[in-house]
């Protein structure tokens, strides 16, 4: 393995940024997967963490090293790897051209890239909103009772057999 980059950081640093970016999927649910840039200051010495798709949520924490511009994997299984380490281990992440490597104490972990060599990977895009502008509250009515509650021409307050009270069962 020919490292180019790679840069060395605190484990519990690590676990810290990916419980803060990364969301709790239940177990019973499939597990959904969720892309993280991880992209490196040098002039800060710090690494930033940010959710690929929109750029929503992001993160700050010094690290040591060289990082190319930007790698993209799978946050959930990254913070699940994460979370096995010490929180006082020290850990080198090493971006190759398919996976990125994670190494601490001689043991090495592999992550598959979203961004391989060739591939521009998960491009940045505008969250949509739901609505525009303010939410229109209605006026109270006037002159009506129930004017808001009016969607139908006839009551369905109607009695149903299966409704009544068993004093009326014992009548019939």
């Amino acid at each position: 393995m020919q490292k180019e980059h790679g840069i060395v950081l605190g484990a519990g640093a690590l676990q810290e940024m990916l419980a803060v970016i990364v969301p709790l999927f239940k177990k019973r649910r499939r597990n959904k997967s969720f892309p993280v840039t991880l992209s490196f200051d040098s002039k800060a010495g710090e690494l930033f963490v940010e959710e690929a798709r929109h750029g929503l949520s992001g993160y700050r924490i010094p690290a040591v090293g060289r990082w190319p511009d930007k790698v993209q994997v799978d946050g959930t299984v990254l913070k699940r790897m994460c979370d096995t380490f010490r929180p006082d281990d020290v850990v080198e992440l090493v971006p190759l051209r398919d996976e990125l490597c994670i190494l601490r104490d001689g043991s090495r972990i592999t992550l598959k890239r979203l961004d391989k060599e060739n591939s521009p990977g998960i491009k940045k895009k505008p969250q949509k909103a739901n609505h525009f502008g303010p939410v229109e509250v209605p006026l109270d009515p006037v002159g009506k009772r129930v004017e808001l509650n009016d969607t139908w021409l006839f009551s369905a307050r109607v009695p149903v057999p299966q409704h009544r009270d068993k004093k009326d069962k014992k009548e019939t």
